[in-house]
């Protein structure tokens, strides 16, 4: 099953990405920035941080994208359909945020049967941690 590693303009993406690459097995793993919004970047540093993980995601053997849209989900829908993705590697939603289970069951109602790893973060509390 294909595998997708979501990531964000920050450094600790490596850590997704290698969680991808142990998960591919033999089939195809891609990486993917998807920007929200009217802007390209979010902040100065975004553009160089990008280029490190897409690099760092090539020498790992994964195929990497960016793509544009205003809705997240239906965004990682049809980027799944069109690349036969099953399985997904995200970071854990950040503090405040939703939790994961949340994300989890969010992103299997666009795509029924997929396969979710949230990937913890140990440089922040997460929504579940905050909520105790």
């Amino acid at each position: 099953m294909n595998v997708l590693v979501c990531i964000t303009p920050q450094t600790n993406g490596k850590r997704l990405i290698d969680k991808g690459a142990q998960v591919v097995d033999n089939d195809k793993l891609h990486i993917l920035y998807m920007q929200r919004g009217d802007s390209i970047f979010l902040s100065e540093s975004s553009g160089s941080i990008l280029e490190e993980l897409f690099d760092y995601g090539k020498s790992k053997g994964g195929i990497v994208h960016f793509i544009s849209g205003n809705h997240f989900l239906k965004g990682l829908q049809k980027f799944a359909l069109e690349h036969s993705i099953g399985h997904f590697v995200m970071g854990e939603p950040l503090h405040g945020s939703v939790t994961k289970e949340k994300l989890e069951k969010s992103i299997q109602e666009y795509i029924p049967n997929a396969l979710v790893s949230i990937v913890e973060n140990p440089d922040y509390v997460s929504a579940e941690d905050a909520a105790v």
